[in-house]
């Protein structure tokens, strides 16, 4: 319960639950120490700063079965005439899949980051949707 008249000095000793109420002078300081809960309420503004690390990937809601192994494939540089990045279609040719820790990832980024380093983010971008970047095991 707040004080019906508050000092104009804090506390020496910090009170272990917070008031019932918000300040209604709020003082504009962040507080020493970040609070161990979040707020129940989004901000209504979006930060100004990003995130210190963004993930490597979007998040994508995963399926209700498993992927059928018959139709997993590793990714492989599309050197064909209009190629531009990195496929896992399944018609690699011949001689990546008789070599295949030669030419064959398992992530499109790393076969983009190998093959297409000097164009990454346009081979990142060749294959549609967000979810097919990976094979996971």
């Amino acid at each position: 319960q707040p004080s019906e008249m508050p000092s104009s000095q804090p506390s020496s000793i910090p009170s272990k639950l917070p008031s019932s109420q918000p300040s209604e002078m709020p003082s504009y300081q962040p507080s020493s120490m970040p609070s161990k809960q979040p707020s129940n309420q989004p901000s209504e503004q979006p930060t100004s700063q990003p995130s210190d690390s963004p993930s490597a990937q979007p998040s994508c809601t995963p399926s209700m079965t498993p992927t059928d192994p018959a139709t997993m494939h590793l990714y492989y540089p599309d050197w064909s005439p209009g190629g531009s990045g990195c496929n896992n279609d399944g018609y690699e040719p011949n001689y990546m899949s008789a070599n295949p820790s030669w030419y064959l990832s398992s992530t499109m980024d790393s076969c983009c980051s190998t093959y297409y380093g000097w164009n990454y983010d346009t081979c990142m971008s060749n294959l549609p949707g967000t979810c097919a970047r990976s094979l996971f095991y």
